[in-house]
């Protein structure tokens, strides 16, 4: 159900709706999809508010997951890209680039549990290339991984 303003027969502008899988979207409209600043709720917990375009995560935005994880960066075309820090439930946090949802490019990942910290290269989500292990009492591992 759509609650909102209209152009044209589609939904433009600020409006609520709840999609047919469940999801809860409240902000602006453009052709009948998200658009601009909005926020959504989805089934199971996880929710975004941000910017969008043509209904998918654009631009700065913040998703709070299920899980507890939370990403707070950039988006494009729905998927994490470009510059983001994501903070796991347990506490590790990667700082970074992103490209297609995935760590790519530099990044540095810190555990609080461990004390552990990684910074280098990334690609599609491993370590890949020049880089540096720093152990709890400083001692480092720089090497080409």
């Amino acid at each position: 159900s759509y609650d909102g303003l209209w152009e044209a027969g589609r939904m433009h502008g600020f409006g609520r709706y709840k999609f047919a899988d469940g999801m809860l979207y409240s902000g602006g409209f453009k052709n009948g999809l998200p658009d601009g600043e909005g926020s959504a709720w989805y089934p199971g917990g996880t929710k975004y508010k941000g910017h969008w375009r043509d209904g998918l995560h654009e631009g700065t935005g913040v998703m709070t997951y299920a899980t507890g994880s939370t990403y707070d960066g950039y988006w494009k075309d729905g998927k994490r890209q470009g510059e983001g820090k994501l903070t796991f439930a347990s506490g590790t946090v990667y700082e970074g680039h992103f490209w297609l949802g995935k760590y790519h490019g530099r990044g540095r990942v810190t555990s609080p549990t461990t004390g552990f910290e990684f910074v280098g290269s990334f690609h599609r989500g491993f370590v890949n290339g020049p880089g540096a292990l720093v152990w709890p009492d400083g001692e480092r591992d720089t090497r080409n991984w």
